[in-house]
């Protein structure tokens, strides 16, 4: 499945500029056409009124001017290298690794900054030493080796740059001396694109922009607050209130969250350069032609001829004009809860049953060969058959059926220092008892039910009705792959979306515990930790949008109209795949063979899995509970947040290749033709005909 329809699926939406759409308009209009439409709606970076003026400008000022990075090399305009090339596609490629170079040379001066804050730790010479100094120098070894890594990737990277505009002077490499854009960006979409079907991949960059860019604001505040963190914790340090491995810790987190913003920085610039480079007119000017990508500056070639623009604001609404330069700011985060409020728990999973839905032969094929593979449930000691393994997808306006919870206790109320309580429950206490294959299907069941996804989550569509979408040509494996696929990915969404509240719920118990001698320090390390969970759901919520468009694309559908949402969970129980019943010329495949041997390989895997993550947050529950009574410090909880969120997000890429090779098999097997209905009782147990 993976090397056959994802391929299929990943390409569709891999166009290059000047391709045509599905429905056959070319993506380029005539140098003509193009130049009218450009004249009259310009793209535009909007640039805001300072360097200073926001948090992500100063940022990237600061970690990505050549000028204080000792790096051998030519600064140069991203117009004097573009301008070499007359090939629209060798000009976005040139783009893209000119701005991944300026990545490598910022993660350069990450690397440095480490290692200068490092050497502050390291005692005076002649002093006494103390076992926290070992630690000190191994973590000095780390980023030495870390920088000298960074320089070979900076010096790869010049060499790529040089290849692909034909620098002639190989003695000098050519270094970044532009700014990569980080405010918000102008599309245009509709403009420019007028009556015409924009290609896919236009759709998915004009909707994936302001994702990108809120994510990269968001990283930018976690960069503010892990660096006052720092700050903070070399002064408890200098005061010795303060372990040395915490600030290790911490300047290590520092490094961690630059690296996050760079990466964001670097993937925003990526696809403002796809997007603008080829909707641009092929006869516009260099100077215009960097002016869509990056706002005149003292940096850039550009004479300041781009127009002003407004940023887009998303896939619901659009935001208010700010054409005074200044970035608009949305009012919250999508799809993350407010603070201070329950936190919401995952549904308790009904038992299972035995049996399913049988694999019948089409009609006209002999008997013999029955096929009846079907996903199996999972039943408890001493429990009555019952047919729905999963909570009940939504079919409509994404509202959940009924379905037993797996509560979380609320937060504890940590009230006065000194006070008690009982230490929170994980949030799946019912399921620690059971046998691990009903653990494994009750726990997938749990994190694929719909309660937590981002606003205006799409169009609710079951696998059922997916597969109806063959009948306008899609094919079945590629659709069912990019509908597990999206599936996946809106639980994934989920499991981060319960990240940041377990990080927010412990609000209260840093506030409680503020007068400690490392109280406001912790307080920072918290902010810090939660803004980069946040920016996490953010990248994940463009991650489910393009598993969405990817959907929409590969099953036929309007990608102007909201993309479909796959509402049916994924199997999570054990598969009776039956290949004793196959025919014999069917069974003898070698892939038939091996998807054989495999499946009941991945469902064991995913049996452990589900091990780790009920384990995982037993441990961030006794952890957050330490905490909240003043009997550990914060980095605690916070690590075990983390390894929950890791541990679960594994079981869910496990059950997503679970369900992908079953799926596999099942297109195997069944004969062609086979009715959509069958198909799906072959994939998933279908609670909703129950």
């Amino acid at each position: 499945m993976e090397t056959t329809a994802l391929l299929l699926v990943c390409s569709l939406l891999a166009a290059a500029p000047g391709e045509t759409s599905s429905e056959g308009v070319k993506s380029d209009q005539t140098a003509s056409g193009q130049a009218a439409a450009q004249e009259a709606t310009p793209l535009a970076p909007v640039e805001t009124q300072s360097a200073g003026d926001g948090e992500a400008e100063a940022l990237v000022g600061r970690l990505a001017d050549p000028s204080q990075i000792a790096l051998p090399g030519a600064p140069t305009r991203l117009a004097d290298l573009i301008s070499r090339l007359i090939d629209r596609r060798q000009q976005i490629e040139a783009t893209q690794t000119y701005w991944k170079l300026s990545a490598a040379v910022a993660e350069y001066r990450v690397c440095a900054e480490s290692i200068g804050s490092l050497q502050q730790l390291q005692p005076a010479e002649g002093a006494p030493r103390s076992p926290g100094d070992a630690i000190v120098e191994a973590r000095l070894a780390a980023a030495e080796a870390r920088l000298r890594e960074t320089e070979a990737e900076v010096l790869a990277e010049q060499y790529l740059l040089a290849d692909l505009t034909r620098w002639a002077a190989p003695g000098a490499l050519p270094l970044p001396a532009d700014l990569p854009h980080v405010g918000p960006y102008d599309t245009k979409f509709q403009e420019i694109y007028g009556g015409r079907v924009p290609p896919p991949r236009a759709y998915l960059l004009d909707r994936s922009l302001p994702l990108r860019l809120r994510s990269l604001e968001m990283r930018a505040a976690a960069v503010t607050a892990a660096t006052h963190a720092v700050e903070g914790d070399f002064d408890a340090f200098g005061r010795q209130q303060l372990d040395q491995v915490v600030v290790l810790d911490s300047i290590a987190e520092l490094a961690r969250q630059q690296r996050a913003f760079l990466v964001s920085v670097r993937y925003y610039n990526r696809d403002i350069a796809e997007y603008a480079l080829s909707v641009a007119p092929a006869n516009l000017s260099v100077a215009r032609l960097v002016g869509l990508l990056i706002p005149p500056s003292d940096h850039t070639a550009s004479q300041g001829e781009p127009g002003e623009g407004l940023r887009q604001a998303g896939f619901d609404e659009p935001l208010k004009d700010d054409r005074r330069g200044g970035p608009v700011r949305s009012s919250g985060l999508s799809g993350v809860p407010p603070r201070n409020e329950p936190t919401l728990a995952p549904p308790e999973a009904e038992a299972g049953e035995p049996g399913g839905v049988k694999v019948e032969p089409a009609a006209g094929e002999p008997a013999a060969g029955a096929q009846d593979a079907e996903p199996s449930e999972e039943q408890g000691a001493g429990e009555a058959p019952r047919a729905d393994p999963f909570p009940p997808s939504a079919s409509g306006a994404g509202k959940s059926g009924k379905g037993k919870r797996y509560e979380t206790q609320k937060p504890l109320d940590s009230g006065a220092e000194g006070k008690t309580a009982e230490a929170p429950l994980g949030v799946y206490p019912a399921l620690v008892d059971l046998p691990p294959p009903k653990r494994a299907q009750e726990l997938g069941s749990t994190l694929h039910w719909s309660h937590q996804l981002p606003p205006s989550p799409g169009e609710s569509v079951s696998l059922l009705g997916c597969l109806a979408w063959q009948a306008q040509g899609a094919h079945a494996g590629a659709l069912v792959a990019a509908y597990w696929h999206a599936r996946h990915r809106a639980a994934r969404y989920q499991v981060l979306a319960q990240q940041v509240e377990q990080l927010q719920a412990l609000d209260a118990a840093a506030l409680a515990w503020r007068n400690r001698p490392d109280g406001a320090e912790a307080m920072l390390r918290l902010k810090t930790a939660q803004r980069g969970a946040e920016a996490d759901l953010i990248e994940a919520e463009l991650d489910l949008r393009i598993g969405q468009c990817l959907l929409a694309q590969v099953g036929g559908r309007s990608l102007a109209a909201d993309w479909p949402l796959p509402a049916t969970a994924p199997h999570a129980g054990r598969y009776r795949m039956k290949l004793e019943l196959q025919p014999p010329q069917i069974a003898g495949l070698p892939k038939v063979q091996q998807l054989a041997a495999t499946i009941p390989q991945w469902h064991a895997v995913l049996e452990q899995q589900s091990a780790a993550v009920l384990e995982a947050d037993a441990a961030r529950a006794a952890a957050t509970g330490r905490f909240e009574q003043g009997a550990s410090a914060l980095g605690e909880p916070l690590a075990e947040i983390r390894q929950q969120a890791e541990e679960t997000l594994a079981f869910l890429k496990v059950q997503n290749e679970y369900n992908l090779q079953i799926a596999e098999y099942v297109l195997t097997v069944l004969p062609p033709g086979i009715d959509r209905s069958t198909l799906a009782g072959a994939l998933v147990i279908d609670r909703q005909a129950k």
